[in-house]
């Protein structure tokens, strides 16, 4: 005790001088924790706070230093007591986990090796680091999510970030205020972006393929609840979602928001499900005349002018896509090293180099990971082919049970979608912790049990 409180006393004196002596303080003054919990138990809580803060990245970071930030923090704690743990449970994963944290650990290897015939060292530190985040918080998600109850938690805790997501969003589109980081601030400036959508993302496309990424899974959080008035509260979070979603003029997330309230619909209401289908299509068109969001404009307008009025973003994107083939084929399937592609795309589009390394993503994280590490990206694309074999098996033997089935589809579904409608999906956590979730709910026995407990 006396040592606790001598160290605690040098952690609030350093915490005087600068920002990293708090965070040297409440390291101190989480030791005593340890003596007084279970081990597995801090490693669990330290996961869920890695799964919230995860959303909100530098929002929670320390004054004048946004790079170290609490999941970071959290992240790095979490890394022995996880190791402990597993290793204390003898791996704790089925023998189709095993496979998958397998060709994982080899998808973070490969990336590892790529650095031996890599151009730009300096580039590859950076990209390893959100590979090394990919993969840890896949495995540990999948580790975790061990039963129903489980999924449920988290649900709660993910419907809660969503909920305050929702709120921003509708504040941005109706003023035009915008959150400190977001890239409305920061890069975007010009009028015509003022009015999308953000949240706790950097840019609208990001935002748009989380909202359409957690809803299946949120409005499922939202069914389990014993309250009468909860599907008033379903349909006012699909409608604000897709109000928010049609503002941010993301083209790849408006197609998977229809799918997502068609399949609810024809999956929950069966027959009525296809005719409000219809009827919904109807009052969309219908809605011309209702003006929210930037002067003048309407949600019908913002829909049509999204898939009509982007046709040099489209043709920037197969010349990217040219351009990163060429380096593909050039480096003859074995990749330019990890985290160079994107250099290399600059360059080649620039028709030279740069002093500062200046980037450019290929918006194609298939070919960006080809590009990258050749074919030992394949160990990554069979994780998420054994994802969507699984996903669509588990449709199959469940579906008669309601809207839940289709939720690791739509999940899965939506991860290939934002792969190719953002810009790079590497540095995107959230699409790692759902593609984590999905690979929990098909490999673990739990989820394939029929006990319609939680079944719409």
């Amino acid at each position: 005790m006396i040592v606790f409180i001598v160290m605690l006393g040098l952690g609030i004196a350093a915490a005087m001088l600068n920002s990293i002596g708090i965070l040297m303080a409440v390291c101190i003054m989480l030791i005593p924790l340890i003596f007084l919990l279970d081990l597995e138990k801090i490693e669990y809580m330290l996961w869920i706070g890695i799964v919230i803060t995860s959303f909100f990245g530098s929002y929670l970071g320390l004054s004048g230093n946004s790079s170290i930030f609490l999941f970071r923090i959290l992240l790095l704690l979490h890394v022995p007591l996880f190791l402990w743990s597993v290793s204390r449970n003898r791996l704790g994963y089925s023998k189709i986990e095993k496979v998958i944290v397998i060709l994982i650990v080899l998808w973070l290897f490969g990336n590892v090796a790529s650095m031996l015939w890599a151009s730009y060292i300096s580039a590859t530190f950076r990209y390893l680091y959100f590979v090394f985040e990919a993969g840890y918080l896949m495995m540990i998600t999948l580790y975790h999510v061990r039963s129903k109850k489980d999924l449920a938690i988290v649900t709660y805790f993910i419907s809660a970030v969503y909920g305050f997501c929702l709120v921003i969003g509708m504040i941005e589109v109706l003023t035009g205020w915008h959150m400190s980081l977001s890239g409305n601030v920061l890069e975007y400036t010009q009028e015509r972006h003022k009015y999308r959508p953000a949240g706790l993302q950097y840019n609208y496309n990001d935002f748009g393929a989380f909202l359409v990424m957690f809803l299946p899974l949120v409005v499922w959080g939202i069914h389990t609840w014993r309250w009468r008035g909860k599907y008033l509260f379903i349909a006012a979070v699909i409608g604000i979602s897709g109000f928010l979603v049609i503002n941010t003029f993301s083209r790849v997330s408006m197609i998977m928001l229809i799918v997502e309230v068609v399949l609810l619909l024809v999956l929950w209401f069966r027959v009525w499900g296809v005719i409000a289908s219809f009827v919904g299509l109807l009052v969309v068109v219908s809605i011309n005349v209702l003006q929210l969001g930037a002067a003048n404009s309407s949600l019908f307008t913002d829909v049509i002018s999204a898939f009509t009025e982007k046709g040099n973003s489209t043709s920037e994107r197969m010349m990217m896509y040219q351009k990163t083939m060429q380096i593909i084929s050039d480096s003859h399937f074995l990749g330019i090293g990890v985290g160079n592609v994107p250099i290399a795309l600059n360059n080649s589009i620039m028709g030279h180099g740069t002093l500062s390394n200046a980037y450019r993503a290929p918006h194609n994280f298939i070919l960006e990971s080809v590009g990258n590490i050749g074919l030992w990206s394949s160990f990554l694309f069979a994780v998420v082919v054994i994802a969507l074999i699984l996903s669509v098996k588990y449709l199959w033997v469940h579906m008669q049970n309601g809207f839940f089935a289709v939720v690791p589809v739509l999940i899965v579904a939506e991860f290939l979608s934002a792969s190719v409608g953002i810009s790079t999906i590497i540095e995107i956590r959230f699409l790692w912790i759902a593609l984590g979730l999905v690979l929990a709910i098909v490999c673990n026995q739990a989820f394939w049990r029929r006990d319609g407990k939680w079944e719409f």
